[in-house]
């Protein structure tokens, strides 16, 4: 299977925007910069010569340095399309929006020393420094500057390449450094209306204020990129001009959160990103393991998170919607990998009520081999419906990678289980959960400590439909780890070729 797979949906939701502007940098010579989308403005490089060419980030084509002691810069004027970037919609919304640059600094900024911007004092939007030594992305509206920035001084400014996005979207305003969501911050309502008619520029504002700098492959787009989009755009170094289309088997499947874990641990950075860009951010706690690899068939650079056992855990900063994550009928579905290092009563995942620590759903390991999966409407501390698999059947072996998924059929009141593509246990209820959710990642609660795991998870994420077997082969053939440590013999040519005849499926 291809390790990127691309289509005209992003996150399994259909694409909202598009790139409308894109500068290569890539002339070499002269001081026209041409722009790589239809229609969209050139720039012109002032007060620069043939010096300032100089190799591009990936060691091919160029990029521009622009020194501030001879005040040079790069000016892109505007067009209706850029001046609209940042405004608001019918509804008096916030558009959404993005923002990336490649950057080579090392120079210690000051606030507001311009990467890549719009820059009209109020409103503006924009890539640069927020403060001295501090990388970030700002948007300004009516007066009130949202400026999420590197979490340590100095991130970024080694005088080595770096990938910056920008993005507002779902609520939110982020700053991405080398694919990792690095900050974020609120888009409260005052930050507002950012359009503005300035002129986009490179390495300056109003040409009064200058940073020392290398710059390459500048991009905007009308739309705010998935976090998978940016992860792969630095990983495997795919272009602004299809990055509004990289997807993967997950995301073509509209999950309302997908936690990938792909975070290295980049200093004072505890953030795990959302990847279906619906802006469900956790936090890591307690130094759990970040960057440990584990090859998937559409990611072999993949990486996942370890827990280990004591007190590491990632709570989902804010609650879930019943209304995003439970359908209409009360289906749900939850899937996930995990990697056990030892048998132990430990919770994968711990969904409470909202603002309580009554429980709702559960996945767990046991210390006899058993998964349990629970479901409990209303959420309390006793009832609901368990399944527990078979411990001499439906084992979980340590050391050893498993697919595991939990659906709730709302249509059939039905409770399902599937461990490594095969149905583990059944169970019925009719009850369907109508409440907010609290999630808790590796113990059983995201405010309720105890039963912490250990071992390895990745690649959760969650549905507001009932998977059937199908879909359950599907994904796990399209993410299937590598052999030496999943027997494939029993996956092999019907999990694939269910993954190419299955149906789409998305919300109900």
């Amino acid at each position: 299977m291809a390790a990127l797979a691309v289509s005209g949906m992003v996150g399994g939701r259909p694409a909202r925007g598009e790139l409308v502007s894109y500068w290569a940098m890539d002339e070499g010579s002269g001081t026209a910069v041409s722009n790589g989308v239809a229609g969209g403005p050139g720039g012109t490089l002032i007060n620069t010569d043939a010096s300032n060419w100089v190799a591009g980030h990936d060691g091919t084509g160029y990029a521009v340095y622009f020194n501030d002691g001879d005040k040079e810069y790069a000016n892109f004027s505007t067009n209706a399309t850029l001046d609209a970037i940042g405004g608001l919609d019918g509804s008096n919304n916030p558009t959404p929006f993005s923002t990336s640059a490649w950057v080579k600094t090392d120079a210690s900024g000051g606030w507001f020393r311009t990467l890549a911007a719009k820059f009209g004092g109020t409103p503006m939007w924009g890539l640069g420094w927020m403060n001295t030594n501090r990388l970030g992305f700002v948007v300004r509206g009516s007066g009130i500057d949202r400026k999420p920035q590197s979490p340590t001084s100095g991130w970024g400014l080694d005088d080595q390449w770096h990938l910056l996005h920008g993005v507002r979207g779902a609520g939110k305003i982020s700053f991405y450094g080398d694919g990792q969501l690095l900050a974020e911050t609120s888009d409260v309502t005052g930050t507002g209306n950012a359009s503005n008619t300035s002129n986009f520029m490179l390495a300056t504002h109003n040409t009064s204020q200058f940073a020392e700098q290398t710059i390459d492959d500048v991009a905007i787009w009308d739309e705010d990129l998935t976090p998978y989009a940016i992860d792969m755009m630095r990983k495997r170094g795919i272009s602004p001009t299809v990055a509004t289309a990289a997807t993967n088997a997950i995301l073509a499947d509209n999950p309302v959160a997908y936690w990938r874990l792909e975070e290295t641990g980049v200093a004072g950075a505890n953030l795990a990103a959302d990847f279906s860009g619906n802006g469900h951010t956790g936090t890591y706690q307690n130094e759990v393991a970040r960057g440990n690899s584990r090859a998937l068939m559409y990611d072999v650079d993949n990486r996942v998170a370890t827990f280990d056992g004591s007190n590491d855990y990632i709570g989902i900063n804010e609650s879930i919607d019943d209304a995003d994550f439970i359908g209409a009928d009360g289906s749900y579905s939850i899937e996930l990998w995990f990697n056990a290092d030892d048998r132990h009563q430990g919770d994968l995942l711990g969904f409470t009520a909202a603002g309580t620590n009554n429980h709702a759903i559960l996945l767990e390991t046991e210390s006899d081999g058993r998964l349990r999966f629970l479901h409990r409407a209303p959420a309390g501390g006793g009832g609901g419906t368990d399944i527990y698999t078979d411990a001499g059947a439906n084992p979980y072996d340590v050391d050893q990678w498993h697919h595991l998924v939990a659906v709730k059929d709302g249509d059939l009141d039905e409770m399902r289980l599937y461990l490594d593509g095969d149905l583990a246990g059944t169970a019925s209820n009719a009850t369907t959960i109508d409440f907010d959710l609290d999630l808790g990642i590796g113990r059983l609660g995201k405010s309720y400590s105890g039963r912490y795991f250990n071992g390895m998870i990745d690649e959760i994420s969650l549905y507001n439909w009932a998977f059937n077997e199908s879909d359950v082969l599907s994904h796990m053939s399209a993410a299937v780890p590598e052999p030496s440590t999943f027997a494939l013999a029993t996956l092999g040519l019907l999990g694939m070729a269910v993954l190419t005849l299955r149906r789409r499926r998305g919300p109900r």
